[in-house]
């Protein structure tokens, strides 16, 4: 059986650079936010959390909030890519030396060599059921297709009919244009379909279809006492 092929090099994208950044400016409390995420038992869908946990640490929410995205995306990145806790920080390593920016470098490099170490061990103390590893899972389990949507726009247009001549407007055509940015897995694609009115009208019908499906099983697991997460809902994200 061929030996799997494994990355050695992860090349940050300035989001991944902010992200370090984000566990870097937060390193001598990055311990305490985890445990204090830990103990939220899977209720980090809930905006209530991050705001306890900034409460009680005496830091700001959206730090709580930034140091979370960026572990999850540490965690997301050694699933998808199979990586250990040694070997992700290695293949992030290898990528922060040759492809991030000079500022960054400037600003963080030697943070980061002083702190990568810290950042690995914290990895290896999520257990599995640590609720950032638990929503990495979901995350990946949600967006396990061969496409997923990036952005939807609706572009509405006036197209004029001219006269044989070209010279008067004789009328004008409404048109809408659908833009589908979609991922396929290695990059970002985009495809555009022409509607109409009545195709406007489906979509909307369609789209509430598909909420109130999400609304009746979140209503059948409760009866159950099933635990339910609906992906992106606003409801999970409002206070209580």
């Amino acid at each position: 059986m061929a030996q799997e092929k494994r990355i050695r090099k992860l090349n940050p994208n300035k989001r991944a650079q902010e992200e370090l950044r984000s566990l870097l400016d937060n390193i001598e409390v990055l311990n305490k936010i985890v445990e204090e995420i830990e103990k939220t038992r899977g209720e980090t869908g809930n905006s209530n959390a991050f705001e306890l946990i900034s409460t009680k640490l005496n830091i700001e929410e959206k730090n709580v909030d930034n140091v979370y995205v960026a572990l999850k995306n540490l965690k997301s990145a050694q699933e998808r890519y199979n990586l250990n806790n040694r070997e992700i920080i290695e293949a992030i390593n290898s990528g922060i030396l040759s492809d991030s920016s000079e500022e960054w470098k400037s600003n963080y490099l030697n943070l980061w060599n002083k702190n990568k170490k810290k950042i690995s061990k914290i990895l290896d103390g999520m257990r599995d059921d640590h609720p950032i590893a638990l929503d990495t899972k979901t995350s990946l389990l949600t967006y396990a297709r061969q496409n997923t949507l990036v952005n939807v726009t609706i572009l509405t247009d006036i197209r004029p009919v001219f006269d044989s001549k070209a010279e008067n407007v004789l009328k004008g055509i409404v048109t809408h244009n659908l833009a589908i940015e979609y991922h396929d897995g290695t990059e970002n694609r985009r495809i555009h379909f022409a509607l109409d009115n009545a195709d406007l009208r489906e979509l909307r019908r369609q789209s509430e279809r598909g909420e109130k499906k999400s609304v009746a099983l979140k209503r059948f697991a409760a009866d159950k006492s099933w635990k339910l997460q609906v992906v992106e809902d606003d409801d999970e994200k409002s206070p209580n």
